[in-house]
């Protein structure tokens, strides 16, 4: 197992049925700068409480710390739904109310 210390990267190599497979173990600042989300993001999607249908980040606790897979994080992200609505939303001027 290495691990090093300037990005807290853990990097482990797993015995797999094909093989040896290098694993990358993330934190959640790494995965907030992956995803580009602030890290109070992070730790939001990875709760089971949430109303809106979607499979929240999948993660290991250690722990009080979250520990992600990087591998997981690539499938969870190509899991996501595209964007369905693509037309333009109409924007109406907001009326100015006559003083009387």
């Amino acid at each position: 197992m290495e691990t090093n210390m300037a990005e807290t990267t853990t990097t482990t190599k797993a015995p797999n049925l094909q093989g040896e497979t290098t694993i990358q173990v993330l934190g959640v600042d790494q995965v907030a700068t992956r995803l580009g989300l602030p890290k109070s993001s992070v730790y939001e999607l990875t709760r089971f409480r949430r109303s809106n249908g979607q499979a929240p980040i999948p993660c290991r606790r250690i722990g009080r710390y979250l520990k992600f897979f990087s591998s997981d994080i690539d499938k969870w992200l190509l899991a996501l739904p595209l964007s369905v609505n693509r037309t333009k939303r109409q924007y109406r001027r907001k009326r100015k109310e006559r003083a009387a």
